[in-house]
């Protein structure tokens, strides 16, 4: 196949284009998503091909025993566009699963006819999702896989490669309570906000901005409702 590609294509004309070598032999370490999670599904082999190259570059013993493969390669946020089928989708990477296999959310997917369609679904992609705070009408709920501790002043959030604290010596027992709050997922931030006024006394807006840091952090799960459940409500 790769032969194929420098017989079609002159140097010149691959130039600027980045070749991502997927086959077998490639140095390449493959995401567990789209079709190579189905061939691993088939296959067990295939991805223990893979973990061996992952365990070849680790760096140390404790490295090696813990490696695991990337559960997605997506490294766009925002729109993606297949001018074939002129079709638009607003996506975010994502860990790969049963719902999502290609390793990225799709949070909104329309098609367009023409260049002045195009820009009106953009825009109204972008008034409907990109908020610059945490929905108001949703749960705030941390994601999955995060380890959550309780500090003197706060709550610290920490992923397989991140670590983000928040901390305020003014709130602190807000925060600490925050943390356990979105840890159970069960208030949207305006409820929040009710709650941290009747119960810590602390300022609506400044409880709503607290749940906002957090969202900003990228802590919240951010994951699109089922579409029957958004048709229903």
């Amino acid at each position: 196949m790769l032969d194929r590609v420098h017989r079609e294509f002159r140097p010149e004309e691959l130039l600027f284009v980045r070749m991502v070598l997927q086959n077998p032999e490639a140095d390449t370490i493959k995401s567990v998503e789209g079709w190579f999670r189905d061939a691993a599904r088939r296959d067990p082999s295939v991805l223990e091909r893979e973990l061996a190259k992952l365990r070849g570059i680790a760096q140390d013993e404790s490295e090696a025993t813990s490696a695991a493969l990337p559960s997605s390669s997506a490294c766009v946020t925002g729109f993606l566009l297949n001018m074939v089928q002129r079709s638009v989708q607003l996506i975010s990477p994502c860990p790969s699963d049963e719902r999502w296999p290609l390793g990225h959310y799709v949070f909104d997917e329309e098609r367009f006819e023409s260049a002045a369609d195009l820009e009106r679904v953009l825009r109204s992609m972008v008034a409907r999702h990109m908020l610059t705070g945490a929905p108001r009408g949703a749960p705030a709920r941390l994601m999955d896989g995060l380890t959550h501790e309780m500090l003197d002043d706060g709550f610290r959030l920490t992923s397989r490669t991140e670590e983000v604290e928040f901390r305020s010596a003014e709130m602190a027992t807000f925060l600490r309570a925050l943390g356990d709050e979105l840890r159970q997922g069960g208030k949207t931030p305006d409820q929040l906000a009710e709650w941290a006024a009747a119960r810590f006394g602390v300022a609506r807006e400044d409880a709503r901005e607290a749940v906002d840091a957090v969202w900003a952090a990228g802590a919240l799960d951010m994951e699109p409702a089922p579409r029957s459940a958004v048709e229903a409500s």
